[in-house]
């Protein structure tokens, strides 16, 4: 890494862009698979973001990333890391949401029925 950091740019750049577009798609299939309650719109645009500044990375040159490789993938990879503790919390929290209405109207239920 010291010795020759232009060709360790190189690989990280592509293996990293390529992990970005991987975890955007990720997120939102499990957005659409999970949204029994309506997950929330704001969910969807930080894997939107981080699918595009992959694809960004995958189709820009080299030379002109180096310098902004490490910024833009610390970034969306920080943001696929905070979308995924909100997915996790929100999902949670509809879902608890949605067993205590079943909860409630089962209450509501008479005995004969």
């Amino acid at each position: 890494m010291i010795v020759w950091p232009a060709m360790l740019v190189g690989v990280l750049v592509y293996v990293l862009a390529a992990l970005l577009v991987f975890l955007g798609i990720w997120q939102i299939v499990s957005l659409v698979k999970i949204s029994i309650p309506v997950m929330p719109w704001w969910l969807y645009v930080l894997p939107a973001l981080s699918l595009g500044a992959g694809i960004a990375l995958l189709v820009t040159p080299l030379r002109t990333i180096e310098e902004l490789f490490t910024l833009v993938s610390g970034i969306a990879m920080v943001c696929v890391g905070a979308n995924g503790v909100f997915m996790a919390v929100t999902s949670y929290t509809a879902r608890r949401e949605h067993l205590r209405a079943i909860d409630n109207t089962d209450n509501n239920r008479p005995e004969n029925y």
